[in-house]
């Protein structure tokens, strides 16, 4: 097994107390972090091998996009409102191949990777090419079905394709693929769909991921469907629970806000897509944060971003809320 030991290096912590180490000093092998300390404290193994990160190198925790779509596709269907954006980037699921897809895991798995992203939930098709795609470059990633059965619909996965996958690939190639339920979103899924995908999601023991309330008028369609707003519908189906992770939820109200602080719901941030596609908001982050929410980032994918990049979307994320709440300090860079 190969050691590597990165001394004399930026290192930032990320821990509770976001300590930085300079020089310090990181030793890391197959199995993961081994040590980490101000360079001259942690013993280096004989056989490592030693990077000398003196003036050239920060060393972090890899980033995690917690909401992402492969896709063949950059700059498409640009200057679009999410509910136009929509038909457009359907095409390409209507034509996809398992080729296509595996190709297209392959280029944005290595674009994260090159931004320092280590770890990718996928919402994609035919995903046993994104465990592929994933085991050949050394990523992590949590591959996560779109499934419909909306009969407009039928160009999506489907739950048998998707306890296939979880059978199949969960906790493969050294446990680094995860397969979880995905289901496309609330008006594309019938309410048999969603009892079946939560007991294949008890059965497997695996989180269930869906998009919500991404957009205004979005929000407005699922009333006029339902009588209710789109967490209070998913409340009677049974997803919401630790474990299940909502995207976008940019138009939430009060009481959807609760709800989700008192199921364990989590939610998954997407704010340079969302800027993109002109959805308003931002989603509020201080109302998640003082009710204990937990929100992590995702870039949503090249099709609605552009870039696979943390890094914007982490300041993207920061500056939304900066400017929405006329605070400065609103989201500081930590």
């Amino acid at each position: 097994m190969r050691t590597t030991a990165i001394t004399n290096a930026f290192v930032v912590t990320v821990d509770p107390d976001f300590r930085v180490l300079s020089p310090g000093t990181v030793v890391f092998d197959e199995r993961g972090i081994q040590a980490v300390g101000p360079s001259g404290s942690v013993p280096i193994p004989r056989e490592a091998e030693v990077v000398d990160g003196r003036g050239r190198l920060a060393v972090l925790p890899g980033l995690i996009d917690v909401h992402s779509h492969s896709s063949l596709l950059k700059g498409f269907s640009e200057n679009a409102q999410l509910m136009d954006w929509l038909p457009e980037y359907q095409r390409e699921h209507q034509v996809l191949t398992e080729a296509d897809a595996y190709h297209a895991c392959l280029i944005s798995y290595l674009e994260a990777l090159k931004g320092g992203t280590t770890t990718v939930l996928d919402m994609y098709r035919f995903l046993p090419q994104g465990a592929r795609a994933a085991e050949e470059l050394g990523l992590r990633v949590h591959l996560v079905p779109y499934a419909a059965d909306h009969p407009t619909k039928k160009f999506f996965e489907t739950l048998a394709s998707t306890e296939d996958l979880i059978r199949d690939h969960h906790g493969s190639v050294g446990g680094r693929v995860r397969c979880w339920v995905g289901l496309e979103h609330i008006t594309y899924c019938s309410a048999e769909m969603f009892r079946a995908a939560l007991g294949l999601s008890d059965r497997y023991g695996v989180p269930i991921h869906t998009h919500t309330s991404e957009q205004r008028e979005e929000v407005a369609a699922v009333e006029s469907i339902f009588g209710k707003r789109p967490v209070l519908q998913f409340r009677e189906y049974g997803i919401l629970r630790p474990g299940t992770v909502l995207a976008h939820c940019v138009w939430l109200d009060e009481s959807e806000l609760d709800l989700l602080a008192e199921t364990g719901t989590a939610v998954a941030h997407c704010p340079v897509s969302n800027a993109k596609l002109a959805c308003g908001g931002p989603l509020d982050l201080r109302a998640m944060r003082s009710r204990g929410i937990r929100v992590g980032l995702g870039t949503d994918g090249t099709i609605s971003n552009n870039a696979l990049s943390q890094w914007e979307t982490m300041k993207f994320g920061s500056l939304l809320q900066k400017n929405a709440t006329l605070d400065a300090a609103a989201m500081p860079a930590e």
